[in-house]
């Protein structure tokens, strides 16, 4: 009976550790590999009536998150 509390928790470890390992494999073999673009605007509006506001478009293009240029 003492042997078996260890076996099963380390079943029940492995178990656990398992699939999380394999979700980061998966997500650093294939989505590392998708391309992606993403253009879009932002402002920032005045403090005050009569200030001037910022604003623009920007973009960002990269692959898998790894990589951020624009």
């Amino acid at each position: 009976m003492d042997r078996k509390i260890p076996i099963i928790a380390a079943l029940v470890a492995v178990l656990i550790i398992t699939p999380v390992l394999a979700v980061e494999v998966f997500d650093e073999a294939i989505f590392s590999q998708i391309p992606y673009s993403y253009t879009s605007y932002t402002s920032i509006p005045a403090n005050k009536p009569g200030e001037g506001s910022l604003g623009g478009y920007y973009s960002i293009n990269g692959r898998g998150g790894t990589s951020i240029s624009g």
